[in-house]
């Protein structure tokens, strides 16, 4: 890592490497899926991740180890990505790098998560109105992932691309409050 360079950007450089390779092979979806599941089984077995970072045994031996974990099964460019991550003692960011992979995946693909909270739990026509609404002005396609939120009068608030839609009634009435109080 350079001197200055914070984790975030360690990661966004390294996610957005491996993002311009599986774009030549056309690889992206399936590297997509595959670091994401080998980023969470890294985190189900983060002694695994500290048996690859652990400075008392060789970079050598390291990289097997991390050889015999892929074996066949993933991406070589995935693999070679590993491997290097692995020689540069970086292995335990993955995780990181995932997460920017699958940033980098989402936006190519014109995909968006919009995470809503209502105070009760939304039917499927509620659900699939809000997604249309949300695809008309995002120009995206929408995946939802709903959750109730207890402290919500009434109303949803959405939070997608960094964007938030508060349509709450506590919001509302928040508002009011604020003109009355002027």
């Amino acid at each position: 890592m350079k001197w200055g360079m914070t984790m975030a950007e360690m990661h966004k450089g390294y996610a957005k490497a491996l993002f311009m390779i599986s774009e030549e092979d056309n690889s992206t979806e399936e590297i997509n899926k595959q670091i994401q599941e080998l980023a969470g089984i890294f985190e189900d077995n983060l002694s695994y991740i500290q048996l690859l970072s652990a400075p008392n045994i060789a970079k050598t031996e390291r990289v097997f180890l991390l050889q015999e974990l892929l074996g066949d099964k993933y991406n070589e460019n995935l693999k070679k990505f590993l491997m290097y991550m692995c020689q540069k003692n970086i292995i335990g960011e993955i995780q990181g790098c995932a997460e920017e992979f699958d940033n980098l995946y989402r936006e190519f693909k014109k995909i968006s998560i919009a995470y809503v909270k209502s105070s009760v739990p939304l039917t499927e026509e509620q659900k699939e109105k809000l997604k249309t609404r949300l695809e008309t002005v995002s120009g995206c396609n929408v995946t939802l992932e709903c959750m109730v939120e207890e402290g919500l009068i009434g109303g949803v608030k959405v939070e997608m691309n960094g964007i938030i839609y508060d349509g709450s009634v506590k919001r509302k009435l928040e508002e009011i409050k604020k003109v009355i109080e002027q």
